[in-house]
């Protein structure tokens, strides 16, 4: 079962044959505290494939800004600061993910069961939507 205690996580990346590669993490928890990690690249920009390349200066110009030798926090810092979130409280709290890619990858790295969920399963809507949107109002009901 979620509990009431919650952590977000946002993070952006790079791919390499395919995969993956973490390059930003954002992660805000229930003490509104707000850490970013700009990881370190886990090998030389020399090393990637053309398609590779061209793919990710793509995201550098039109989507996140950042480049493959930008970072100075390792995948350990990320790991370390996520699990004392979790566990300095004595339950564990549901941690918020947007996209398939994220959540898989959040599951890996905490390694232990506790409640992820992907805000797509939800219907969140996209933050450029609800930016665009008329009417920016939320209501309630009591």
């Amino acid at each position: 079962m979620c509990q009431d205690k919650i952590i977000i996580i946002n993070a952006h990346g790079f791919y390499s044959a395919n995969k993956f590669i973490l390059k930003e993490v954002c992660i805000s928890d229930f003490d509104s505290q707000i850490k970013n990690f700009i990881i370190q690249p886990p090998f030389k920009y020399s090393k990637l494939m053309t398609k590779d390349r061209i793919t990710n200066n793509w995201l550098y110009k039109h989507f996140h800004g950042l480049q493959w030798d930008d970072g100075n926090s390792t995948l350990t810092d990320v790991k370390e600061y996520l699990k004392s979130s979790i566990e300095k409280h004595t339950q564990n709290p549901t941690v918020y993910v947007k996209g398939l890619e994220k959540l898989k990858w959040v599951k890996t790295l905490i390694g232990k069961e506790i409640c992820i969920l992907n805000l797509d399963d939800l219907n969140c809507s996209n933050i450029n939507t609800l930016y665009k949107s008329d009417t920016n109002l939320f209501q309630f009901n009591k």
